[in-house]
């Protein structure tokens, strides 16, 4: 029998832009196994915040079990509302019971492949609060946390982050990419059920020459990779101060200096 992987992360399975989560799906696919990739959380909320993920085909596929490649399946779990920190220590404290209500949502036709599955693999993100319902449709599963970064750093609800140190010794391993996070989650995990591992390369991409993309004559050439954490004031001096530098930025950062 073919072995089933549910993953639960942040992201849209065919985004452009790949993650640790993507990488992962897609190992365990070349493997043989039969994987669904959940994305959660995500809500109209998310759209009134004009998340980018809405790019992609999210309310045409909301809720939809959907097999993208043989053995390969996608499901957009998609809500009215999802937890998210209203950055007021007050509100969110009046919203903690109303973060509580996102382990009551359906999960639909997700729901029968969830609870079949060998492996069930979460991402740390606010779809953290749907472990204990998971764990009721499936307790022989093994579960894993994949601690793809520090809940504290991400401006989450502080429900969840409750929530993570309260469940973290109940899953039957956490992986963690980085010394950092491995020394914080110590202070509060004292299972020995957590290991470093850190981020994966796909090595086939260094094993050939490619054209380098940029000017290299005379030119310094600085890259930002990512969104998170961006610094506007250091990208505004810097592009000031060095006006023959090259600042190349890959990511949806808006309103950019020119």
């Amino acid at each position: 029998m073919t072995k089933k992987i549910t993953l639960i992360s942040w992201h849209y399975l065919l985004s452009k832009r790949k993650a640790g989560f993507h990488w992962l799906a897609d190992a365990y696919h070349k493997m043989g196994y039969e994987v669904l990739f959940i994305t959660a959380p995500i809500s109209w909320a998310s759209k009134l915040r004009k998340d980018f993920r809405f790019e992609y085909p999210i309310l045409e596929e909301a809720n939809k079990f959907i097999e993208k490649e043989p053995r390969l399946f996608s499901y957009v779990l998609f809500t009215f509302i999802h937890p998210f920190s209203l950055r007021n220590i007050w509100i969110n404290r009046l919203t903690s019971p109303l973060v509580n209500l996102y382990k009551n949502i359906n999960l639909g036709q997700a729901e029968q492949f969830i609870k079949a599955s060998d492996v069930i693999i979460f991402e740390s993100t606010p779809a953290l609060m749907l472990f204990d319902p998971f764990k009721k449709l499936n307790p022989s599963a093994k579960f894993i946390y994949r601690v793809s970064d520090d809940v504290r750093l991400l401006g989450f609800h502080p429900k969840v982050i409750e929530e993570e140190v309260r469940i973290v010794s109940k899953f039957d391993h956490v992986s963690v990419p980085c010394q950092y996070i491995f020394d914080i989650h110590k202070t509060f995990n004292s299972s020995n059920n957590m290991t470093l591992d850190l981020h994966g390369l796909k090595k086939a991409i260094f094993d050939k020459d490619s054209p380098n993309p940029y000017n290299t004559e005379k030119v310094v050439n600085l890259i930002f990779v990512g969104n998170s954490h961006f610094d506007y004031q250091f990208l505004t001096m810097a592009s000031d101060l060095f006006q023959d530098w090259m600042f190349h930025i890959i990511g949806p950062i808006p309103n950019l200096p020119k």
